[in-house]
């Protein structure tokens, strides 16, 4: 990452066609890197994609982020406040 919240690059290994892909991530805070990683396993042929976080920060347009994506579920603990 060159700065926060910014990535230069992703890649899927392996192959995920026709699987359900479950992502699991200890912060979310915009939710930028969470849904284009979505996006690239449905890209590469993903069935389904889902997300497990542990600390949901979602900060500035996290929610917008996450409900313009590719996920079909997002589960979050409750270590952090939401509004």
């Amino acid at each position: 990452r060159k700065r926060a919240n910014e990535i230069a690059s992703m890649v899927v290994i392996g192959d995920v066609s026709d699987r359900d892909i479950v992502l699991i991530d200890d912060i979310c805070d915009t939710g930028g890197t969470l849904a284009k990683a979505a996006g690239l396993l449905k890209e590469k042929g993903a069935r389904s994609v889902r997300a497990l976080i542990t600390h949901p920060v979602l900060s500035g347009k996290a929610y917008e982020n996450i409900e313009n994506s590719v996920l079909e579920e997002l589960v979050v603990c409750d270590t952090i406040p939401l509004k």
